[in-house]
Parts: structure tokens; C-alpha cells; sequence
């Protein structure tokens, strides 16, 4: 992979912004909520309905958010392992990474604790 200096400046913006908050995503989207609210900036969705999929990738995100303390660190951490130990790539920047079959399975191993 290429390096590219803006992907490493906001993964470093992110760290700081996580560390601030000992690591805690509802410390984390807390604070980016209020931010937002602060900054007048006008928010647009083009969402009519939920979309039950998204709803269905929110409540797993919530599961094992809260299965890892609500802990970025121990999120990732867990992540990193199951990656790990099930021989697949979750994240990858390689032209195939819009593959929607790919997407599918990621996301069934999520749900399975895979």
C-alpha cells in the first residue's frame, strides 16, 4: 500500500481525539455530537425510512461495542484478533474492496462472533 501522509495525519488526529476521551466511543461520538451542535452546521439525510440493514449493522456495532467496555482500544484490539484467526482481511484498501459479496461476509462472520 502507498503511503499517503493525509491518511496518516487523521489517523493521528484520531488517536489524540480517542486518548482525550480514555478510549470511550460514547465519550468519543458525546463529544463529536456537541461539536457538531456548536459549529451551526447544517446536517442533511436523504434517509426517508430505516433501512433495516443499517439497523441491523448498528445493533451488532452496539454488541460488541458494549462486549469491549465501549473501549476503542479493546474494539480494535478484538478486531485485529479476529481478523487474525480467521484468515481474512476485514479491511482492505485493494480493488476489491467494493465488492459487495466481500462486504457480505464480513459482516455475517460479525454477526455469527466469527
Amino acid at each position: 500500500m502507498k503511503h499517503n501522509p493525509i491518511i496518516d495525519e487523521v489517523r493521528s488526529i484520531r488517536e489524540q481525539q480517542a486518548a482525550e476521551y480514555g478510549f470511550d466511543v460514547r465519550r468519543i461520538m458525546e463529544a463529536s455530537r456537541e461539536r457538531l451542535k456548536k459549529s451551526n452546521a447544517k446536517v442533511v439525510s436523504f434517509a426517508r425510512e430505516r433501512d433495516p440493514i443499517v439497523e441491523e449493522v448498528r445493533a451488532v456495532r452496539e454488541r460488541l461495542a458494549a462486549e469491549c467496555d465501549f473501549d476503542l482500544k479493546k474494539i480494535v484490539e478484538r478486531s485485529r484478533e479476529r481478523q487474525a484467526a480467521s484468515g481474512r482481511t476485514v479491511v482492505n484498501f485493494s480493488d476489491n474492496a467494493g465488492d459487495s459479496a466481500v462486504a457480505q461476509t464480513v459482516v455475517t462472520s460479525a454477526t455469527k462472533g466469527e
